[in-house]
């Protein structure tokens, strides 16, 4: 067994930091498998506005339209901020879409005469986009996105979409964690940033596997075999993990 007699963290202090990015192109080559749509109006996909291609629009997405989005294997994290954009296309009048993050639910309005700009659909009418930004505590490993609206006209008269989505992530909470036992089982002891270090009589006798925190470091050393430095996951530790010590 390898005696450890320095255990070292390094946390990154880490900012939010783009996870996915979707719906971002000019030109879409194809929509995302995460997203589905329920009861469109017709078979199309997306169209193109002013030089951009929004998800769903004229014709496409109406009153009795759903969209869900579907994200799993997220990594470590304590918050998230949803980005994207949403078009409103030709004659909303005090309409309201209603965006739900899981459980958490949000609300956004349009009227047709607050539009500004010919960008798509019909002629007769104007239309208008808007940028949205949520943060929100989230650790899950996975996310469920719906909109809907409660347009009440024909597609070709009302309509919207969406496009430039992504995810951002943050870690506000970071751990590097310590096993016991090879493959993460065992006692566990953590040492996280905004908490106090360890003492000494809190370390483990002995650590077999290492979760190292999000973009930072861990730093073992052992008098009888020098020091290991880990920026991935480690699931077994013996004498041959370590480098030869050098006096």
């Amino acid at each position: 067994m390898v005696l450890i007699t320095i255990i070292r963290v390094l946390f990154t202090d880490i900012p939010f930091y783009l996870w996915l990015n979707q719906l971002s192109e000019n030109h879409f080559p194809r929509i995302p498998s995460e997203w589905k749509l329920i009861n469109p109006y017709s078979s199309n996909q997306y169209i193109n506005c002013a030089g951009k291609d929004v998800y769903g629009g004229f014709n496409i997405f109406f009153g009795s339209s759903q969209i869900i989005g579907n994200f799993f294997n997220f990594p470590i994290h304590t918050h998230m901020r949803v980005n994207f954009t949403i078009y409103y296309i030709d004659s909303w009048d005090n309409h309201t879409l209603t965006l739900q993050l899981d459980n958490n639910y949000y609300f956004y309005s349009k009227d047709y005469y607050t539009e500004r700009y010919d960008l798509c659909g019909s002629s007769l009418w104007k239309d208008d986009f808007e940028q949205v930004s949520i943060v929100q505590l989230h650790k899950d490993n996975s996310l469920t996105v719906s909109m809907r609206v409660n347009l009440d006209q024909a597609p070709d008269d009302e309509s919207y979409g969406f496009r430039e989505f992504t995810i951002e992530l943050n870690v506000y909470y970071n751990c590097a964690e310590f096993y016991t036992e090879c493959n993460f089982q065992g006692q566990v002891i953590k040492i996280c940033n905004r908490q106090p270090n360890l003492t000494r009589s809190s370390q483990p006798t002995q650590i077999k596997s290492v979760r190292v925190p999000v973009r930072g470091r861990v730093i073992l050393q052992s008098i009888n075999y020098g020091k290991l430095e880990l920026t991935e996951d480690l699931n077994c530790i013996n004498e041959f993990t370590f480098p030869k010590y050098i006096p």
